[in-house]
């Protein structure tokens, strides 16, 4: 039997090991992608921006800013850290790495203070990178997740281990600053006490008022700070967005319970023995309790309006802690109880299980070119850009960051109404480009087509770049805006892609001494041409550019004006193509 359980814990490490290969495959992959993974970290990065400009994150809402439903201290060290090695997407990924890594870290040292074997621990551990598709392709991203799941870790850990009244001031103090790394760690913050008062409840008011006093005062400073608006945004906006108590209470739960069975089961079955046999210690209540928090907190998460699959995380990852923790000796092993191996066995399954191919969520080359075409067209375009989903890329491009698309939708769920000065600047053209991802609401632009065009549209991996993880969201539509006073000869967008090829528009009667259009594509005079017809004759003509990058072509037919006239676009060559989108005559 013994030799067995020695073959067992061979395979499940050689399981885990792989967990880890595949895992650090993947961040050597994504790490350096200089663009959104998930179409929230830019946002994030100009949260980090805005606080290292010593501007406020949390006020009213507004074309410059809306914040995230969020509190502060992930964006806050962003910016802290930022300010010596450069704020970016990089560093973002690396505290958010960092943050994971001690969440392992700690994990694993519960199982061993618990008396586990190092197989069995790491094996546990190994079991949360092996929900990394699961969680949403969660845990190095420039999100806030995983800093709240090490300082709740670290609270909970030190609230188990050091039962003293420093223990509990520490432990309270970690799981308030959770709290500011993620609302959810409210939840954790309350079974704290619970797990300081099992551990030593004399100690459990020290943990009460030191947890109370650094939270109190840390939403009481903010949001003096904030004139109001912290509350009005972490807790008020959340507050209004609906909750769906079936997804909560019973889908989460048993989602939860499908992704991993076998941990389930083991975990159950463990703890019902270890009660019976009267083996189940003081320590192993504490672990479940914190199992129980980490799934409360993930079936409040997903219950929530909007919510994703990051909400999962706490749900998976403090129930693999205390399985770990049930394989200690003390709560399976000894006379009459069951062994450690039927939970190594579990975690086995689960490893063993839930493999994945890593490259659907990793960046190719053709992303990376994809996204320095889309930066390059931002850069090259005169004054603003607004980019709703992903307002880093004008950053990179050296132009100011606006509002995100969630704060479009955040701040009139919150009762808040539409950002100031959204609609005026629209309607008013402010922006020489507005760039729209594919999951555009249309209600949330009624002012759009007062001054903008559709200009085109972005192809995903060719000269737009890709998301990888989160709602797959991604730049699709370019709205260009129409010179001042134009007047819409051809509104119709067309393209050539085909040879051969030629359109040709109804007559129109020039009223205005200038014909102006933005051209893209192919430079081949003979090949691929706009031309301007007036009774028959050819009297104005372009080629393409030679890319992709629209640019204005403005004719001069003042000595046209009052005659009829029509537009053709024609491609005689194989590979060529042209694009213009709308046509306009202008003072």
């Amino acid at each position: 039997m013994r030799l067995l359980e020695r073959l067992l814990k061979v395979a499940v490490a050689v399981l885990a090991a792989a967990h880890g290969v595949v895992f650090i495959y993947l961040c050597a992959r994504r790490l350096t992608y200089p663009y959104d993974l998930e179409w929230m970290e830019g946002g994030m990065l100009a949260h980090a921006l805005r606080i290292g400009q010593g501007k406020p994150i949390y006020l009213p809402p507004s074309l410059d800013f809306v914040p995230f439903l969020y509190t502060p201290l992930y964006p806050a060290l962003l910016a802290l850290l930022g300010q010596v090695v450069g704020l970016g997407y990089v560093l973002g990924r690396v505290l958010s790495l960092a943050s994971l890594v001690a969440a392992l870290a700690l994990g694993y040292r519960a199982a061993r203070h618990a008396g586990a074997d190092p197989v069995t621990a790491a094996a546990a551990m190994a079991a949360l990178l092996a929900g990394f598709p699961f969680c949403g392709a969660w845990y190095d991203l420039v999100r806030n997740d995983e800093l709240f799941l090490a300082l709740a870790m670290a609270g909970l850990y030190v609230a188990v281990t050091r039962p003293t009244a420093r223990g509990a001031v520490l432990a309270g103090a970690l799981l308030s600053a959770s709290y500011f790394a993620k609302q959810t760690g409210l939840g954790l913050m309350v079974a704290g006490l619970c797990v300081v008062a099992l551990g030593n409840w004399r100690v459990a008011w020290v943990y009460a008022l030191a947890a109370a006093l650094l939270w109190v005062g840390g939403v009481g400073l903010l949001d003096w700070r904030a004139q109001g608006w912290f509350w009005t945004w972490v807790y008020r906006a959340h507050a209004r967005h609906p909750f769906y108590a079936r997804r909560a209470l019973l889908e989460t739960p048993w989602t939860l319970i499908k992704q991993a069975p076998a941990v389930w089961a083991a975990g159950l079955v463990a703890l019902a023995v270890a009660a019976l046999r009267r083996r189940l210690s003081r320590l192993h209540v504490q672990w479940a309790l914190a199992a129980a928090a980490g799934v409360g907190v993930a079936c409040l998460g997903f219950g929530t309006q909007w919510a994703f699959y990051n909400a999962y995380i706490p749900g998976l990852y403090f129930p693999l802690v205390a399985l770990a923790v049930l394989a200690g000796a003390g709560a399976v092993a000894g006379p009459g109880a069951l062994r450690p191996w039927p939970i190594t066995l579990a975690l086995g399954v689960q490893l063993a299980t839930h493999f994945y191919d890593p490259r659907p969520f990793c960046p190719t080359p053709a992303d990376r070119a994809a996204g320095a075409a889309l930066i390059a067209r931002i850069a090259a375009t005169p004054g603003d850009v607004l980019v709703s989903s992903h307002p880093w890329y004008p950053v990179l491009a050296g132009k100011p960051a606006f509002l995100h698309r969630m704060g479009m939708m955040d701040a009139p769920a919150a009762g808040l109404g539409r950002p100031r000065g959204l609609d005026e600047a629209v309607a008013g053209g402010r922006f020489s480009l507005i760039i729209l991802d594919d999951k555009v609401s249309w209600g949330h632009w009624p002012t759009l087509s007062t001054r903008y065009y559709r200009a085109g549209t972005l192809r995903p991996g060719l000269d737009a770049p890709r998301v990888f993880s989160g709602a797959p969201t991604i730049p699709l539509w370019l709205f260009a805006r129409r010179p001042e006073g134009a007047r819409v000869l051809w509104a119709a967008g067309f393209r050539t892609t085909d040879p051969e090829i030629r359109h040709s528009m109804a007559e129109v009667t020039l009223s205005r001494p200038q014909v102006s259009f933005d051209l893209a594509g192919s430079r081949d005079e003979r090949g691929c041409r706009v031309e301007l017809f007036v009774d028959d004759r050819l009297v104005r003509s372009a080629t393409g550019p030679g890319s992709d990058l629209p640019v204005r072509i403005d004719w001069d037919v003042r000595t046209l004006v009052g005659k009829r006239a029509r537009l053709e676009v024609s491609d005689h060559t194989r590979s060529g193509h042209l694009a213009v989108e709308e046509v306009w005559e202008v003072e």
